[in-house]
């Protein structure tokens, strides 16, 4: 293969080259068109100078009997109220008047609702023919999509018409609104013929408000009137070529104008990354939504369960956890064998990888001790038996096929390459292959198992089945069981009691077989389907417990007999996860002694103490596509926010309490949230919905315990879009929300939070806004790569080059289409592939979130092209939405949208977890020699 992949590089070498000349040479044509309009923008000026003068100079005097006559062009400048002109209101001569939105809740609550005059603003200065949610037909039936198609948190540009828009949008730099008199009619076609060669590839807007004229007409002119708060318009007849230079930069696919920081280090190996180690030390989430069976008790203290790629141990005593890392996509089913303490983890094909693959653990000392891969398309369900030395595997596409493996085999092939990752090519000791089957769980009957045979139980979509596996002869078939069990639809889960085994099935009924495999019986329970079926001891012996769908009760039976229920959630747990209205669907439970353990389909996990009758939230994470996050400036705390309408604050101070839950409160939200951040002093924290509302809430903390939240006042911007940004600038004097294209400043400082005003340029929707540290610049970056900025000094928001900012500290850094980035973008990048930057505290790293399913962690500033990385491999798949250095750089949070996972990374408390001694030693993910000897004896 290698000599093969070296014959196929040797001849495409030339072709490559070809390929990197013709780019070089493209953006060379660019960079002339771009010199060519700004020379064309410099004779219209001359031009118009020129048309001045001539007007100026005194007419000709008209024949005998005639009277002198004079042409004169009404003022549309600025002051003037003439058409085209700009209206400007003073700061906080208008208060906030009630009119009704479509939140009638949310509405009650609020104390200050929007006024209609920002209400009529906004209208006036959102209107776009292509907007967000729409599709436009570009040609030969292809259609362009803004926007929320996508499934990550900036969309994708599709359409080969916005593509255009966007490279030509990049290379032109800002043009500042237009102001200027009416001219004659040969002025008037020169300019028109300036601009419309700069807007060559864009789709129309209907917004015409960034063109102004003088003789544009009512119609042109109602817009610009409607804004209540400041503009500043500078004409584009004075010279827009800056006295910096110009560096044309590519960002992925995007090109933009880019200005180097003076003071940049001179550092130039490409090949230098992060020295340091970032340790997955938290991870505050679980997968209950597309996994059953996947919660097991290790001993009274802890349990294992997983979370997208990773799995974790937790001490339901003290929150602490331990991570089992190695997988590269999300684990869908595990096993654990409590005699042997071996554990089973199972992933499933990554998009690298042809086959599915496995990892075997021993739990004793937490090592990993081999990674197997199977030839079968799927792994549905795993199952190790009592001596630890055998695997059986479920899986596949077509078919459903049974293996039987041999943990001796891969450990030997392991021994001949002890540098090979994964072990392939390893042939099953025994196959066989049954019907395409859903298989929800498997259960070794260690009942009817001996020495050398295997008997299984599968719980399936299509009733129960029932497979004998000979170790020894090496053979699989399968049982005759009743038809009864095999007539079932969904059977969800299996539970031996005693010398009994119990079936949960669709219909709301268990059935049990005796203890000769035999006798079948069967009776109706208290709820739905049953979901989960779990053993606990009582004084008569063991007896079930029985989990059905949408019942927040558990149930006991003792032979068909209801002996006790018990209420899995009360009211304050209700109020922990944020909503009354929660229907839990369980997915999994565990028992030891009196602890009962419940996983459930919206990813949380709660334990329950049947002599005490206490509950308790172990697990919430989110559940549907989260969107953001944010890092609170003063508290130790985190909030999460997503398209399943919950607002959650996490802790990250577990290293410091060790008896604290990482969650700290939810709150049930109105609609489906988009972002959200904290105000500087924490005491507000502002949320944009995917409806174009955005709610401003105060924060009541009890010394960091527990945070409430409420209701300070609701906007609603009356547009379809969605609110892209909201950002409090450093001082706490703005706060600033982007909706579609436009962006409108509002006062934080105000008790009704008065609009300010707008910030107007963007042909696009508007993905990330930053302020600078003094709060006197404010700076965006839109989908089609353009990069405008503000100047926000004595309240003026005028447009300005910036080039004038580029040796500016920013705050919270989150702009992409800047020098110090550069570096993290791959030519093979989108523009919307890059989902939130973040960089430490101490300007050492900075971490980037993107579609491609990692988060990679480089030195800052990254500005060398193709710069060297830490990639965090072993953690999130797909979509990472979201990247965020706390303020202390202990920790680096990250967020998946996929896989709806939160995890926690230490970055400078490297040592969170080695003090937790009530677990063993912390993880040592190297292969153990010594453990594989041990197997290869067996």
């Amino acid at each position: 293969m290698e000599q093969i992949d070296q014959v196929i590089s040797t001849q495409i070498a030339p072709y490559l080259e070809m390929i990197e000349q013709l780019q070089q040479k493209q953006k060379e044509k660019e960079a002339e068109i771009v010199v060519l309009k700004y020379a064309l923008l410099e004779m219209d000026r001359k031009f118009q100078e020129l048309e001045k003068k001539t007007k100026a100079a005194p007419a000709p005097a008209a024949r005998a009997g005639g009277r002198t006559t004079a042409s004169t062009a009404p003022k549309t400048g600025a002051g003037a109220t003439g058409k085209g002109s700009a209206l400007t209101t003073p700061r906080g001569t208008s208060r906030s008047a009630q009119q009704p939105t479509s939140m009638q809740d949310a509405r009650q609550r609020s104390k200050t609702p929007t006024s209609n005059r920002m209400q009529n603003s906004l209208n006036a200065s959102m209107t776009s023919k292509t907007g967000v949610n729409r599709e436009s037909v570009v040609g030969k039936g292809a259609t362009s999509t803004t926007r929320d198609t996508s499934k990550s948190r900036n969309g994708e540009l599709q359409s080969s018409g916005l593509k255009k828009a966007a490279v030509g949008g990049s290379q032109r730099q800002a043009k500042p609104e237009e102001k200027k008199a009416v001219g004659s009619s040969k002025a008037a076609a020169v300019d028109r013929n300036s601009r419309a060669s700069s807007r060559q590839g864009r789709e129309p807007s209907s917004n015409t408000s960034t063109l102004k004229k003088g003789a544009l007409g009512a119609k042109g002119n109602t817009q610009d009137q409607s804004f209540s708060g400041r503009q500043s318009d500078v004409g584009l007849n004075q010279s827009l070529i800056s006295e910096n230079p110009v560096t044309h930069a590519t960002f992925g696919k995007a090109t933009c104008q880019m200005y180097p920081w003076e003071k940049k280090p001179s550092r130039t190996d490409p090949s230098v990354k992060p020295s340091v180690d970032l340790k997955l030390a938290y991870v505050p989430s679980y997968n209950g939504k597309n996994a059953r069976n996947n919660i097991q008790f290790i001993d009274g203290q802890h349990i294992i369960f997983f979370s997208s790629t990773v799995g974790v141990i937790m001490n339901i005593e003290t929150y602490q956890q331990q991570i089992l890392t190695g997988h590269t996509d999300e684990i869908v089913c595990m096993s654990y064998q409590p005699l042997t303490k071996t554990l089973c983890t199972a992933q499933k094909a990554a998009s690298k990888d042809k086959d599915p693959y496995f990892i075997i653990w021993d739990l004793n000392t937490n090592e990993k001790l081999v990674m197997g891969a199977s030839y079968q398309k799927s792994i549905q369900q795993v199952a190790v038996d009592e001596s630890g030395s055998y695997l059986i595997t479920v899986g596949g596409t077509d078919k459903t096929s049974v293996c039987l493996w041999a943990i001796k085999d891969f450990v030997d092939e392991f021994k001949k390459d002890k540098f090979q990752a994964v072990v392939r090519g390893i042939q099953a000791r025994a196959e066989f292959d049954l019907p395409k089957l859903n298989v929800h769980q498997i259960r070794i009957d260690t009942l009817t198992s001996h020495e050398n045979i295997i008997n299984i139980w599968m719980g399936t979509d299509k009733g129960v089945r029932s497979v004998q596996i000979d170790t020894k002869a090496r053979s699989i078939q399968e049982s005759k069981i009743q038809s009864q069990l095999t007539n079932q639809n969904n059977v969800y889960d299996i539970q031996f009691v005693d010398d009994e085994v119990y079936f949960g099935c669709e219909d709301g009924v268990v059935m049990f077989l005796a203890k000769n495999r035999q006798d079948l019986d069967s009776y109706d329970v208290d709820g739905k389907s049953v979901q989960s079926l779990g053993c606990v001891r009582r004084s008569g012996g063991n007896v079930l417990i029985v989990l059905t769908e949408e019942s927040a009760k558990g149930s006991i039976y003792g032979y068909k007999i209801l002996n006790e229920q018990f209420d899995l959630v009360d009211q304050e747990i209700l109020t922990k996860l944020g909503s009354e209205n929660l229907k839990f669907k369980p997915k999994a439970v565990c028992v030891y002694d009196e602890f009962v353990i419940i996983g459930y389909e919206q990813n949380t996990i709660i334990k329950y103490d049947l002599n005490t009758n206490q509950r308790e939230v172990l697990i919430s994470g989110p559940f549907f596509q989260p969107q953001y996050l944010a890092v609170h400036p003063l508290h130790k705390v985190f909030a999460i926010v997503g398209l399943d309408k919950f607002l959650r604050l996490y802790s990250y101070n577990f290293a410091g309490d060790r008896v604290k839950n990482c969650l700290i409160n939810s709150i049930e939200l109105q609609n489906e949230a988009k972002s959200c951040d904290f105000s500087p002093n924490g005491k507000f924290f502002c949320l944009g919905y995917q409806n174009g509302v955005f709610e401003v809430f105060q924060l009541y903390d009890n010394d960091g315990e527990y945070f409430q939240i409420e209701c300070l006042k609701l906007f609603d911007l009356n547009r379809k879009y969605a609110v892209q940004c909201v950002k409090f600038s450093p001082d706490g004097r703005y706060l600033t929300i982007s909706c579609h294209k436009d962006l409108v400043v509002f006062s934080a400082q105000s008790e009704d939070f008065d609009q300010e005003g707008l910030l107007k340029g963007n042909t696009q929707t508007v993905t990330f806004l930053q302020y600078d540290k003094q709060s006197q610049y404010a700076m965006t970056n839109s989908i089609d790569g353009q990069v405008l900025v503000w100047e926000l000094i004595s309240g003026s928001f005028a447009k300005t080059d910036p080039a004038k900012v580029k040796d500016l500290e920013w705050d919270r850094k989150c702009c992409v289409y800047t020098w110090d980035i550069q570096g993290a973008w791959t030519p093979d990048m989108k523009e919307t592939d890059m989902n939130q930057v973040s960089i430490s505290s101490d300007n050492q790293l900075i971490a980037v979130a993107e579609n491609l399913g990692r988060v990679k962690v480089f030195c800052y500033p990254a500005y060398i092209p193709r710069q060297n990385f830490l990639s965090l491999d072993h953690g999130h798949v797909s979509h990472v939405i979201g990247a965020q250095f706390t303020n202390d750089d202990n920790f680096l949070i990250t967020l998946g949208e996929q896989d709806c996972t939160v995890m926690i990374w230490a970055y400078k408390s490297v040592n969170q977890n080695s003090s937790d001694n009530s677990t063993s030693s912390p993880l040592n993910l190297q292969l153990d020699t010594k453990k594989l000897m041990k197997l290869d004896d067996q």
